[in-house]
């Protein structure tokens, strides 16, 4: 149901067959504001950007949401939360065993405010489904939620891809496999937190190691040819 937002160590980082031992540079936790207009349903978009609640990539955990990002040289666990209401929002986000530098904080703040939609204006989508008298509850229940967005092309891509022609939840599990498979993952407190993988580790995947993620004999040498097309669109 969605409803209104009201120990430490080290990490172990995985992907593929090695295993990295991140060590945590101390106890402190870097925290920051992200600005936005309301109304935002912080929930409400999380949940549609997860589709299902067995999301790997994007955590919904109590009140706050997790994500794993590549930073320069690793892997950072960032959690966001609103501390404040629907209708003054106040966004923060945290990283955990890590003193993240200026240019990082930069890049971190930047893809969270695009996967969360914190740029675009609440108003114009509001009125656009309270004029269809049959979006009206739906409008008022979800009210402030944002068109969240993925993180790159490629994830856009392949969380589009595997989604053709199959149910939702059918879709959900086959990109569950992919992030297993090729993904890289961060352990913190017990609990693993995965990353979306790139296109080129799913480009030099093997076309028997993607079809046993559940795609099709066409789609896996859709994944290959991908890699270059997005170098050249950059």
């Amino acid at each position: 149901m969605i409803r209104a937002p009201g120990s430490r160590g080290r990490s172990d980082l995985h992907r593929g067959d090695s295993t990295r031992t991140l060590t945590s540079p101390g106890e402190d936790e870097f925290s920051e504001r992200l600005s936005t207009e309301a109304p935002f349903h912080f929930e409400a978009t999380v949940r549609a950007l997860q589709r299902r609640p067995t999301n790997l990539v994007d955590v919904w955990e109590g009140h706050r949401y997790l994500r794993v990002l590549r930073t320069s040289k690793h892997l950072t666990l960032v959690e966001v939360e609103n501390h404040g209401t629907i209708d003054a929002p106040d966004v923060r986000y945290a990283v955990r065993h890590s003193s993240p530098s200026a240019g990082t904080r930069r890049r971190i703040a930047r893809t969270l405010r695009k996967v969360l939609g914190l740029d675009i204006a609440p108003a114009p989508l509001q009125a656009l489904v309270q004029a269809d008298r049959r979006l009206r509850r739906a409008a008022l229940v979800l009210r402030g939620m944002r068109p969240p967005r993925f993180a790159d092309c490629f994830e856009a891509f392949g969380n589009v891809l595997p989604f053709q022609q199959l149910s939702l939840d059918a879709g959900v599990a086959i990109v569950g496999r992919l992030v297993e498979r090729f993904g890289p993952s961060l352990e913190q407190n017990g609990r693993r937190y995965h990353a979306f993988p790139t296109a080129e580790v799913v480009a030099d995947a093997r076309l028997v190691s993607l079809r046993k993620c559940g795609l099709s004999a066409r789609r896996p040498s859709r994944y290959e040819c991908w890699p270059g097309r997005l170098n050249q669109v950059a």
